[in-house]
């Protein structure tokens, strides 16, 4: 089949577009993306055999406001309208809310299939100005879709519960590959903080931002031996860097905590398991992220890190499985219970152990598995 999905982010740091992607050109199908023209990849036209169709967006050095962001979003759809319809696709797959719009319409035109792939519970994850449209979006879109893919049985069970008229909905979880030993990583995680033989290090990877718990994290160091260090890797807000760099440095914690630039998703694993545990932090502010499917769960998993975590459900299902991390509720995170926490975690027994947890539960969590699913989806779609 050839398939056409549209994505508004970085294909370069978004795992799970580019894993369903691969799975699907392994499996003999032909997938072009419709995607922005990040600088990364302009000189590109193939990435991991996914042909890019990109959009330069005129429109992107207005203003940061509603108003600019709107028209920035109308010229993004009037593109990928264009480009949807230039060629004959079999499917059109929409990597979350802001693309439905286009998929649905062209794939009704042309009497196309058409594939719903909800990442996040989105609206939750607008201002309140925006909420109700993008909730009016999804309320008249979504129904239209042949499949629509969720996350995690808690996501489900709320998109179903929002959307009674949506059927046909399915699960593929956010979770990596089971690693290769020969894989391999530009980057060295372990010379980039200076770690020394004796010295420990904990890992946040992901997009720096705040109620993540960060500033927590790195005030924790203030009740912790000086050879334990902390690296933050992931794209950050300058402002919101520069916040963090003035608590490191009113501290005098920069021989300790360390901001890295982001790492590309098929390095991440690799590079990130030279850290000895990882933090997995979201606050309960709305529903996504109360019930959220993280990444960095399963990923820290298949790097063989044990987790320091907030109590949010899916988060404990997994600790539940099996001891792998140590959960802090919610409400009451603060950078002495941190503390407590990676002195408990980084005992030689508990982290052992962990360590061999994580080995083990990552088969269960593998996208090895969860890419049968996918495949099945596309074969079913044009099934008679």
């Amino acid at each position: 089949m050839k398939i056409c999905m549209f994505l508004i982010d970085n294909i370069y740091y978004d795992a799970r577009v580019q894993k369903e992607a691969v799975s699907l050109i392994d499996d003999g199908h032909e997938v072009d993306l419709i995607t922005l023209n990040e600088k990364e990849i302009e000189d590109k036209e193939v990435f991991l055999g996914i042909t890019l169709k990109k959009i330069s967006i005129i429109t992107r050095g207005f203003p940061k406001n509603i108003f600019f962001w709107v028209l920035k979003y109308f010229e993004f759809i009037i593109k990928s309208l264009f480009l949807g319809f230039a060629k004959d696709y079999d499917v059109y797959h929409c990597h979350d809310l802001p693309t439905l719009f286009m998929g649905v319409l062209i794939a009704k035109i042309k009497g196309k299939k058409v594939i719903y792939d909800s990442h996040e519970i989105y609206t939750e994850m607008t201002g309140a100005k925006l909420k109700k449209v993008w909730r009016l979006i999804e309320r008249l879109f979504a129904k239209y879709a042949d499949v629509t893919i969720l996350t995690d049985e808690y996501r489900k069970e709320i998109f179903e519960s929002m959307y009674p008229k949506v059927s046909n909905s399915k699960i593929i979880m956010n979770v990596p590959e089971l690693q290769k030993n020969n894989s391999k990583c530009s980057r060295d995680l372990s010379v980039e903080v200076k770690l020394k033989e004796n010295e420990i290090l904990g890992i946040y990877f992901g997009t720096l931002l705040p109620k993540r718990f960060l500033e927590e994290i790195i005030l924790s160091l203030k009740y912790l031996p000086d050879y334990i260090k902390i690296a933050l890797v992931g794209p950050v807000n300058e402002n919101y860097k520069k916040r963090l760099e003035k608590i490191i440095s009113d501290n005098k914690l920069q021989e300790q905590v360390f901001i890295l630039k982001p790492i590309r998703r098929n390095n991440l694993i690799n590079y990130v398991s030279k850290a000895d545990f990882s933090f997995v932090f979201y606050s309960k502010n709305n529903i996504n992220n109360k019930y959220c499917s993280p990444n960095k769960l399963f990923e820290s998993l298949h790097a063989g890190l044990p987790m320091i975590t907030s109590d949010n459900p899916l988060i404990l299902d997994v600790l539940d499985k099996s001891f792998v991390g140590i959960a802090i509720k919610n409400e009451i995170i603060n950078s002495k219970l941190i503390a407590k926490s990676i002195l408990k975690l980084i005992k030689e027994h508990n982290i052992r152990r962990m360590k061999s947890n994580c080995e083990k539960l990552s088969k269960e969590y593998s996208w090895n598995l969860e890419e049968k699913k996918l495949i099945s989806i596309y074969k079913q779609l044009y099934k008679t």
